[in-house]
């Protein structure tokens, strides 16, 4: 298990993505912010794969207001996401 808010895998190649058993390490994408995604890792490190009007890449934010933020959107918790939400 890894925390989606501070990505603190290991292996500094992975980042933390949430799945249906919980969030895990998995070897990062290299799909944008805003960008079609097919995978839950596809994304960049700190991004999730979510179906928003369409599945793309969404940056992972704190939904309790602290850090990481939404730079742009609102924040909107994960189901089981531990606090965390994502950039919509």
């Amino acid at each position: 298990p890894c925390s989606l808010l501070l990505q603190d895998c290991v292996n500094s190649a992975h980042g933390c993505f949430p799945l249906a058993s919980g969030p895990a390490c998995y070897t990062a994408g290299g799909v944008a912010d805003g960008q079609p995604c097919q995978f839950a890792n596809s994304c960049n490190k700190g991004s999730a794969c979510i179906n928003s009007g369409g599945i793309t890449c969404r940056k992972i934010c704190n939904a309790d207001g602290g850090t990481p933020n939404c730079t742009t959107g609102a924040c909107n918790p994960l189901s089981g996401g531990m606090g965390a939400g994502v950039c919509i």
